[in-house]
């Protein structure tokens, strides 16, 4: 897994994580991105392409550019949409696959690194990589079945994909306070 996924989602997760400042933007906006939940995932897929843009070292084509934003929406919809089990397990494996990538940046920066010790990381790090598809995907599947049997008739596969205004059981949440 190229190095940029992950970077562009801990940078999303951290942007989706400031939202509390919706307020400072005019009612209209507001309401077009407090209702739409098409409009919040074409936010959600401008922000990773535009993130892209400002880490991307390389300086790579806009084509290429929005292809990788493509991969890790997709990446951040199975995240967003599997039990908070998973999604903290598959983010804590992204988290050290990140560090241990750093790690090696850091090595090579101080010529400490060995050809072994590369292959060694680099074959812990795909393992990972293995680990965050595939739990990503057992979460996501799991999470459609216990949807589609907790909903039955009234599951609607775009909901479940774009989300859903509010969240179920939150009621007794104020996001005002």
């Amino acid at each position: 897994m190229d190095l940029t996924y992950i970077k562009g989602l801990f940078l999303l997760f951290l942007i989706v994580s400031g939202n509390f400042i919706g307020n400072t933007l005019g009612c209209q906006i507001q309401e077009l991105f407090t209702y739409n939940m098409k409009v919040k995932e074409i936010l959600v897929f401008l922000l990773i392409y535009f993130t892209l843009n400002v880490v991307d070292n390389e300086k790579l084509s806009p084509l290429h550019h929005l292809k990788v934003a493509l991969k890790i929406w997709v990446l951040y919809i199975l995240l967003t949409r599997m039990d908070i089990n998973f999604s903290i397990i598959v983010f804590g494996l992204l988290g050290l696959i990140y560090v241990i990538n750093q790690h090696i940046d850091y090595k090579k920066n101080i010529d400490d690194l060995t050809k072994e010790q590369e292959e060694k990381y680099l074959k812990i790090m795909g393992v990972l990589e293995k680990m965050v598809i595939a739990l990503s995907i057992i979460g996501f599947v799991t999470y459609l079945i216990a949807k589609k049997k907790e909903y039955k008739k009234r599951f609607s596969f775009q909901k479940f994909i774009l989300g859903s205004r509010k969240c179920k059981g939150m009621d007794h949440y104020d996001l005002k306070h």
